[in-house]
């Protein structure tokens, strides 16, 4: 019992957030959620359970405790509270911006093609072209080390599918993967194999 309640890793024990007054658990699965206040000065705590996916459980729990020791409650407004998670949202608008951004790549690039002002090919890319290249990577596999690798670990999960408590900010983990997948590579496409005419003739010029 000493043990379960002992922090480990910041104020996070074996699954419980340590507090000075108290200690508290909170859980769920799509549609519901869970909160287990106790407190760690006095000898009562409580358990709240829900048919919402939203953190007005965990809120209602610390309220419920606040009035139990004769303070008044925070109030808490259905306005506050949005149909999405708000980290859930902030990947969606990213996923919309990076698929215009993309598509704006995608279009220029074909109309430049078609007009023949640039020329696809497989020469050796510039250093400049390469560092460029270098940077643009390395910012991709931080994003993806950060949403696939360090965000599950913190949440207490093998891999992001595995967090069943939250559906909506899976599935825009998964959404804006995919489309800063696809952006990246037309990125690096662009960069790396669409050329400027006058590229061509410097490097041929430079085998001369």
């Amino acid at each position: 019992m000493n043990q379960m309640f002992q922090p480990v890793q910041g104020r996070m024990a074996y699954n419980w957030y340590v507090y000075p007054h108290n200690v508290y658990m909170e859980g769920g699965l799509p549609g519901f959620t869970s909160t287990m206040v106790i407190s760690s000065d006095k000898s009562f705590g409580l358990v709240l359970l829900s048919n919402s996916k939203q953190p007005i459980t965990l809120e209602i729990g610390f309220n419920i405790f606040r009035i139990i020791e004769g303070k008044e409650p925070v109030p808490l407004l259905e306005s506050q509270y949005s149909k999405l998670n708000s980290d859930a949202q902030l990947l969606l608008y990213m996923s919309i911006v990076f698929s215009i951004i993309t598509l704006v790549i995608v279009g220029v690039t074909l109309f430049q093609l078609m007009k023949k002002k640039r020329k696809f090919s497989l020469m050796k890319s510039s250093f400049k072209e390469f560092v460029i290249s270098s940077i643009i990577v390395l910012i991709y596999f931080g994003v993806v080390y950060y949403l696939h690798v360090y965000a599950p670990f913190t949440i207490g999960v093998p891999t992001i599918l595995a967090f069943q408590k939250e559906p909506d900010l899976v599935t825009s983990i998964i959404v804006f993967s995919v489309v800063y997948s696809f952006f990246l590579i037309v990125l690096l496409t662009r960069i790396n194999f669409i050329k400027k005419p006058y590229d061509f003739i410097k490097s041929h010029e430079h085998n001369l």
